[in-house]
């Protein structure tokens, strides 16, 4: 019997290969978000107030610097654990039991490094801080929050703000991404479709 609760207790945990590679798509997930808060804050919003008047608004998708916060804050604290081998599913959290743990299933590994694991760190933490895969779905400290007066979102919509809307049209080659110039591999792009949809009249 303790032999079997020793061998459930230790399939919970990753080897020390797989910690190195969760904390460096924790780290790279961690450079996305800060430099996009700290150096990209053009494609982000501060003040709902600003887009009151923008009857469309829900066709779009912004995000607000205070939702990246929250992201960055939670993303730091939180620790890995081993998934279960759930056919199509790379991680999953237990927001209502364990707030600070995210589950790497099997093919979390298969993920490409430099973005879809970040990416999918990033969708984990948005569940922690109670979003939910539809709208209909978040909790309700998200539709307190200033994101929801801004532009109600779900997991899926953050993870694509970062995925798709803020990421860079070119490959990083020779130290620099030729879409805008930036030098460091972790980074969303000024030149982003985002920055389009942050300034557009027709939002």
């Amino acid at each position: 019997m303790l032999d079997w609760l020793l061998s459930i207790f230790n399939l919970a945990f990753l080897t020390e290969e797989e910690k190195k590679q969760a904390n460096k798509a924790k780290q790279r997930a961690l450079n996305i978000l800060n430099d996009a808060l700290k150096k990209k804050a053009s494609l982000l919003v501060d003040d709902p107030e600003e887009f009151r008047d923008q009857k469309e608004l829900k066709s779009s998708t912004l995000i607000s610097t205070d939702l990246v916060k929250e992201l960055i804050s939670h993303l730091q604290k939180v620790v890995f654990k081993r998934g279960e081998a759930l056919e199509g599913t790379v991680a999953y959290v237990h927001s209502t039991t364990e707030t600070g743990v995210i589950y790497l299933c099997p093919l979390f590994w298969k993920q490409q490094e430099t973005w879809s694991q970040p990416m999918t760190l990033i969708h984990e933490v948005s569940h922690l801080l109670g979003y939910g895969h539809t709208i209909e779905k978040n909790k309700e400290k998200v539709k307190a929050s200033q994101q929801y007066k801004l532009c109600p979102v779900s997991v899926w919509d953050i993870e694509m703000a970062f995925h798709v809307h803020m990421k860079h049209t070119k490959t990083y080659t020779n130290g620099t991404y030729s879409c805008c110039r930036e030098t460091s591999q972790d980074t969303v792009c000024k030149e982003s479709t985002m920055r389009y949809r942050r300034k557009s009249p027709l939002l």
